[in-house]
């Protein structure tokens, strides 16, 4: 199922790059959402990232579909 993770429609598995408000990105794989939280697998390091769109929003947080 297709989930709208802040501009962008994501599916399970897609790629994507996190831009953070310093400007520093990370590259990861969509999971999944429950309830408001978009739940990532960061391909940088072994750790879960959470977001919501509302924390995005507030933080100026940016997600991207990775072309790679």
């Amino acid at each position: 199922m297709s989930y709208l993770v802040g501009e962008v429609v994501l599916d399970s598995g897609d790629k994507v790059i996190i831009r953070w408000s310093d400007r520093t990105e990370t590259r990861a794989v969509y999971k999944d959402t429950v309830g408001y939280s978009h739940y990532f697998d960061s391909c940088d390091e072994e750790k879960e990232i959470r977001l919501t769109n509302h924390f995005m929003r507030l933080k100026g947080i940016y997600v991207r579909k990775d072309e790679e």
